[in-house]
């Protein structure tokens, strides 16, 4: 009611009015995105672009918000009209900032990739994300990919020529234009040099195939390959790969603008089994591999999915197992406490959203976890002991409640 009465009053160019309408709406619905777009449209007629942004900045978050359901109108969609409307009014500082909302927000490459050229300041920046999306059309085959990189890599050389003032501006930007001619460049620098050693009968222990396989997963990785995982397989195969080839090799698998979780996690497997296999094991250097694998793990999926989680609780009870049988004291304290807060936060998130068994699963392991602490034992022992006592109640009670409905 209190919207169309603003709608209304827009018409009618009576924003006092309109304001006084969508303040009232607000205070019943504030998590409406429909709402924060009246009060961008008010503010953007008016000239007011500090409040203009602000609106776009809570319809931004509202569309982020996975806990709350937005179902009058997507928040992307709104934004979208917001870009459109402030660029129709061309008032530049709002469209900046709504056009930088959408690139956020969007998950369609193309659309990004029309928001970044609507805007030519600031460029040096939006290259880079222009890059990363361009990379993701390649690996889905999109037929608009060459179209696409041959405009922004035009618009790179030009602003490298203009920016003769500034020489730092002027080689990025050309570094930019050259970079995945540098990349597909060390490939075949790689093939080469694998040739050659054929050539001179070089032995299957010299360092140079380490480095090889590294410059060649890096360089595969940052120009989005989809060959990684044959990249793994032959590095496993040679002979001196040692545990910390592969924790390099997970860590490229994920440095920006690369994100190929999947294959991060594999290399930290492979790294592990081969920590363990070596005859003294680096417990410290093993626990970072082992905390490496856990943040990926837990990485995907909501707070409230148990499903996701799975595979996380597997890694942790291993690590539960290499504490208590194998390291005999010698595993990081500091990384055993992050295990069981992670362990424990992940018990709570769970239990609170419903999942019962879940939840205490996960809190039965950071408890599991807690007694093999010393040095930080007593700060956490009685309120951890507490609430799982709580929480182990609670569900003896719910086991009895359906016992007797039943």
């Amino acid at each position: 009611m209190q919207r169309n009465k603003c709608s209304c009053y827009m018409n009618l160019q009576d924003y006092e009015k309109a304001k006084e309408a969508i303040v009232e709406a607000e205070q019943s619905d504030p998590d409406s995105p429909v709402i924060q777009f009246y009060k961008f449209k008010i503010a953007l007629a008016e000239g007011q672009d500090t409040i203009a942004v602000d609106a776009m900045t809570k319809m931004s978050e509202i569309g982020s918000n996975y806990d709350k359901i937005v179902s009058e109108t997507d928040a992307h969609g709104l934004l979208c009209l917001a870009a459109q409307q402030a660029l129709e009014q061309k008032n530049h500082n709002v469209a900046v900032s709504a056009l930088e909302k959408v690139v956020a927000s969007s998950a369609d490459n193309q659309q990004v990739l029309t928001s970044l050229r609507e805007d030519h300041s600031s460029f040096l920046r939006y290259l880079q994300t222009a890059l990363d999306h361009l990379n993701q059309m390649e690996l889905v085959r999109d037929s608009n990919v060459l179209t696409e990189a041959a405009w922004f890599m035009k618009i790179a050389w030009n602003l490298a020529l203009e920016s003769t003032d500034c020489c730092a501006d002027m080689q990025e930007l050309f570094v930019f234009c050259y970079k995945t001619k540098l990349l597909k460049q060390c490939l075949e620098y790689v093939d080469a040099s694998r040739v050659l050693r054929k050539k001179i009968g070089i032995g299957g222990l010299d360092e140079s195939l380490l480095l090889l396989a590294l410059y060649e997963f890096e360089a595969k990785a940052q120009l989005g390959d989809s060959d990684l995982c044959f990249c793994l397989d032959a590095a496993e195969a040679l002979p001196n790969a040692d545990p910390g080839t592969f924790e390099t090799f997970a860590a490229l698998a994920v440095e920006p603008p690369c994100h190929h979780r999947e294959i991060s996690m594999r290399a930290l497997r492979i790294a592990i089994k081969k920590h363990l296999a070596m005859d003294v094991i680096d417990f410290t250097k093993l626990s970072k591999a082992f905390h490496s694998l856990v943040h990926h793990s837990l990485s995907s999926g909501r707070s409230s999915d148990a499903e996701s989680k799975e595979e996380a609780f597997t890694v942790c009870q291993d690590i539960c197992e290499i504490i208590e049988n194998k390291a005999k004291g010698c595993y990081p304290e500091i990384q055993i406490l992050w295990l069981m807060t992670k362990a424990w936060n992940c018990g709570i998130n769970l239990f609170s959203a419903g999942g019962h068994e879940a939840g205490e699963k996960w809190c039965g392991l950071a408890m599991r976890l807690l007694h093999h602490l010393s040095t930080f034992k007593c700060n956490y022992q009685d309120k951890m002991t507490k609430v799982y006592g709580d929480i182990l109640d609670r569900m003896e009670r719910n086991t009895f409640k359906g016992q007797v409905e039943e």
